[in-house]
């Protein structure tokens, strides 16, 4: 939060106001968070325990893998995502 001060008609603010952490940057506590997941993953087995884990456990596996997919799925200019706006019911001809 920024703490302004109002003297006469002008608003003074701290020199660094404003300025936080750069774009891009990463949070210290979540790098070490991962730091620890990536080494406790090698400790474990690594691939190759993930890939017995994934065979006996496969919808615990899948489930996991899902929330690692992109939320938002997009296409280039040469290749867009196409969309289905609408759907059409045709009846079945009876002709067998």
């Amino acid at each position: 939060m920024t703490v302004t001060k109002i003297v006469g008609d002008t608003v003074r603010r701290p020199p660094a106001a404003g300025k936080g952490r750069p774009r891009g940057a990463k949070n210290k506590s979540t790098v070490k968070v991962k730091e620890a997941f990536e080494a406790a993953f090698e400790s474990l087995g690594g691939v190759d325990a993930l890939v017995v884990w994934g065979t006996k456990e496969r919808s615990e596996f899948y489930k996991l893998y899902a929330k690692l997919l992109p939320v938002q799925i997009t296409g280039d200019k040469d290749n867009p995502v196409h969309t289905v706006n609408r759907v059409e019911l045709v009846a079945l001809s009876d002709d067998s």
